[in-house]
């Protein structure tokens, strides 16, 4: 039996809206750490021109701050597109809030593609918008190997992309 049986229709309606799995976890197993926002700064060649990517979005000891403050977590594994992953975060987000759990929050993956273009100075989308993960300072690595999962980077843009998401929820 999970520690959060009134968390499970989460991981269901995760799967009913369309991700490949779904999995009740800690907010302790989920790991922060500084080299992920750095590779952002030296990895992507769109550093700075989203506004939820950094250095906009939160700084991984902030975001450790925000994970301290919750008793669970719900990873989410899905696939591209972007925009409609991030929807289906914001759903689930929805879903948590509209049943009791005022504090949830998502974090998608990838950058924020809710609009064609990105304003960072003046949003035009806030009540949607999230930083992913990997924004936040989350290392979706070793935060997917906790819940048992294993991601291998992408090799080339041809091979098939595994996003994950981070649905906080009290």
């Amino acid at each position: 039996m999970s520690q959060w049986p009134d968390l499970e229709r989460f991981v269901s309606r995760a799967i009913e809206q369309g991700a490949a799995d779904a999995r009740l976890i800690s907010p302790g197993a989920v790991v922060t750490a500084a080299w992920v926002r750095e590779k952002c700064r030296f990895g992507c060649s769109g550093f700075g021109e989203g506004g939820q990517c950094p250095p906009r979005s939160p700084a991984p000891h902030d975001t450790q701050a925000v994970l301290d403050g919750y008793e669970s977590a719900l990873l989410v594994q899905g696939e591209p597109p972007t925009e409609a992953f991030h929807r289906g975060m914001l759903a689930l987000e929805r879903a948590a809030l509209l049943q009791g759990h005022p504090k949830a929050l998502a974090f998608p993956a990838g950058p924020c593609r809710l609009c064609p273009q990105c304003t960072p100075d003046d949003c035009t989308r806030p009540a949607d918008a999230r930083p992913s993960m990997e924004a936040a300072g989350i290392d979706v690595y070793g935060t997917a190997r906790a819940a048992g999962w294993h991601l291998e980077p992408v090799p080339d843009g041809e091979s098939p992309v595994t996003y994950i998401g981070l649905l906080l929820v009290d």
